[in-house]
């Protein structure tokens, strides 16, 4: 089981990752946290493997924490995520400790759980995102 912390001081994003993460059946929300401050005491309490951290936030930001956990023991891998898309700040993040960044304009990708070769074996719809529809619209009226 991977135990996830969700950091971020959106509230609808922090549910709606919830909500993604909830569908898996290896992870663990095992809290969230809407400020660098309440993030650092988190991780100290909850253990977490793996944070999400976004970079944008009040009281003590995403490097901040980043900091903060290099400094410290070796504490959980951390994903940033944010909403700027610029390589620039990947690599700052990465630099500052991160193991991996997420533009938040990524889509979520279940690929890995559809078809007969997915992970549980059943057929999960997902959006297809390459390529338009080919079916035609219905028609009404005749």
């Amino acid at each position: 089981m991977i135990r996830v912390l969700i950091v971020d001081d959106h509230q609808v994003v922090r549910e709606g990752l919830r909500f993604v993460l909830e569908q898996e059946p290896d992870v663990e929300v095992v809290g969230e946290a809407g400020d660098g401050r309440a993030a650092l005491e988190a991780i100290r309490t909850l253990s977490p493997d793996v944070v999400l951290l976004d970079m944008i936030m009040p009281v003590v930001d995403g490097k901040g924490v980043l900091d903060a956990l290099r400094a410290g023991e070796p504490g959980p891998a951390v994903v940033v995520l944010t909403s700027y898309t610029g390589d620039d700040e990947a690599i700052d993040a990465v630099r500052a400790g991160a193991l991996s960044y997420l533009p938040k304009s990524a889509a979520i990708d279940r690929s890995h759980r559809r078809g007969p070769g997915g992970r549980d074996g059943r057929q999960h719809p997902g959006p297809r995102r390459d390529r338009p529809s080919r079916q035609p619209a219905a028609r009404t009226g005749r």
